[in-house]
């Protein structure tokens, strides 16, 4: 009799012992800190990527050539998407899926921006201003650079309200880091 009981206590510990891990990993089983540190890793290397590719594409552009500023976040937010499929931590997920959406939302800001005239712009102080046939290409590039002061302008008003919310989600998912 002792034994068939031991026997039900024994089969009733080791249930408990598969629910609770059941249960765990239904919840994703993954801990804060494992998902920070997976979220934290792909952002350190995302920013510094996304540093690299910005400065390449700014010196591009203001050599003239046709920059699509927005494509060149294409790797980061593919990196972060696929940071999002490896977190699954619930504190740490809403955070981590919020920086993701307001980084999407910063890398939109870039979308039909035209640097390429700058190149024109800057060869206009090697124009004789005394020929005569210059002075229509003064002006044509006169008008290009208010336009891209303007444009300028624009984009640096949008950056920085991108950039204040994008500080405020990197907050979040820091706190829950910081905590957890």
């Amino acid at each position: 009799m002792t034994d068939t009981k031991s026997l039900f206590k024994i089969a009733g510990i080791f249930g408990a012992a598969a629910l609770t891990l059941s249960l765990a990993s239904c919840s994703g089983g993954q801990s804060v800190a494992d998902a920070c540190k997976i979220a934290q890793d792909s952002m350190t290397d995302v920013v510094a990527q996304s540093q690299t590719d910005a400065q390449s594409a700014l010196q591009s552009a203001m050599s003239g050539e046709e920059t699509d500023f927005a494509a060149i976040f294409t790797p980061v937010v593919d990196a972060l998407e696929d940071t999002q499929g490896k977190v699954t931590n619930e504190d740490v997920k809403g955070p981590l899926d919020n920086f993701v959406t307001e980084y999407k939302s910063f890398v939109e800001t870039f979308d039909g921006i035209d640097l390429s005239a700058m190149q024109e712009i800057q060869e206009m102080s090697q124009l004789d201003m005394t020929d005569p046939a210059n002075q229509a290409k003064l002006e044509e590039l006169q008008t290009k650079s208010e336009e891209l002061q303007q444009q300028s302008q624009e984009l640096q008003t949008k950056l920085q309200d991108s950039q204040s919310t994008l500080m405020d989600a990197s907050s979040e998912l820091n706190d829950v880091c910081s905590a957890g």
